[in-house]
């Protein structure tokens, strides 16, 4: 098993040149967070924003992502971006689930979505959108109950099942390149504290954002909740 969080602000390195080709910024995940399709790259020079896909990585260890060459950047880009982390989840009665902090992988199928008040399948992604993710449970099926281990209410879901990895194919469309946001929210202000591992303060509320706090919030995977907080 492996975690997303474990991605981030990993180095992105060239096998062929011995070249850094930038850091990794964001994950990116199909509609129903089924699939993780590929890494966003971005080279800390340009500030050019670039997708990895899955099937372009040669390997992930612990301190870097080794691709062929740099010619491994230059991908078409799908039409879903969407990364859950730092989202609030809602299920159909209209109770929050808490806040996403990891998703849980095993190969690059999501297995498990961690929230700040429990765990739960993927399976029961009903829909990520651009403010929230809707959880919900598949229909006509036999129940087995889930209990947040923050809550006392109990939310009925499936038995877990066995996961087996299918190979990634990318919905192909036209090339497009991003660029890293990074410095528009230079200048903004938090509207709460953001806290990161082990409790390290990035920044306290009304504080003005600067490069070294966007830095630091990477560094700790919590640069989404630094979006979320910023205005």
């Amino acid at each position: 098993m492996e975690k997303v969080s474990n991605f981030i602000s990993k180095k992105v390195i060239s096998i062929e040149e011995g070249n850094a080709l930038g850091y990794v910024l964001n994950v990116i995940f199909d509609e129903r967070v089924k699939t993780m399709l590929g890494l966003v790259v971005v080279d800390e020079e340009s500030e050019n924003t670039f997708l990895l896909s899955n099937q372009n990585i040669v390997s992930t260890g612990e301190n870097c992502v080794m691709v062929k060459d740099a010619n491994a950047l230059e991908f078409y880009l799908s039409s879903f971006e969407n990364n859950p982390i730092g989202k609030e989840v809602y299920d159909k009665q209209g109770n929050c689930l808490g806040r996403v902090q990891d998703v849980e992988l095993y190969g690059r199928l999501v297995r498990k979505i961690i929230t700040d008040k429990c765990d739960f399948p993927q399976k029961y992604v009903m829909k990520l959108g651009k403010d929230y993710l809707i959880f919900g449970r598949p229909l006509n099926n036999k129940k087995s109950t889930f209990k947040s281990n923050l809550s006392e209410k109990n939310i009925e879901i499936m038995p877990k099942v066995s996961i087996q990895e299918n190979p990634i194919i990318l919905n192909t469309e036209s090339p497009i390149r991003l660029y890293a946001n990074t410095k528009n929210l230079i200048g903004k202000t938090l509207t709460k504290d953001l806290v990161g591992k082990n409790n390290e303060i990035i920044g306290h509320n009304n504080q003005k954002i600067t490069q070294k706090m966007i830095n630091k919030a990477i560094s700790h995977n919590i640069f989404n909740l630094l979006k979320f907080y910023s205005e």
